[in-house]
């Protein structure tokens, strides 16, 4: 992830995902808590817990993400890549909902 980027709040209703930060530090919002992420820590979000993420300090982070199951998830990347970083809110909130991922 770039230095100062994030994910949004959003649910995932079919999937559960874990993160394990591999480098750099990251915060993650998962429903009323929030925890900061450093190099090895693994982090599981369940499915249906409204969760972000974003990087801390300046420097860019790896994180490696699972998602289980994942058959759906890769359909929204696909799809989310087919219309591009530009496309608008709109049309993102649209295929999240077809892939049961809301945006919050």
């Amino acid at each position: 992830m770039p230095k100062g980027s994030s994910v949004p709040l959003h649910i995932h209703e079919l999937e559960d995902e874990i993160f394990h930060v591999l480098e750099g530090k990251v915060e993650l919002i998962l429903g009323e808590k929030t925890i900061q992420g450093k190099k090895g820590d693994i982090i599981y979000l369940p499915r249906g817990i409204p969760h972000g993420i974003k990087t801390l300090g300046n420097e860019t982070a790896k994180v490696l993400n699972y998602v289980i199951p994942g058959k759906n998830f890769e359909e929204f990347f696909t799809k989310m890549n087919e219309i591009g970083l530009d496309s608008s809110v709109e049309e993102k909130a649209k295929i999240g909902n077809e892939h049961k991922i809301r945006f919050l």
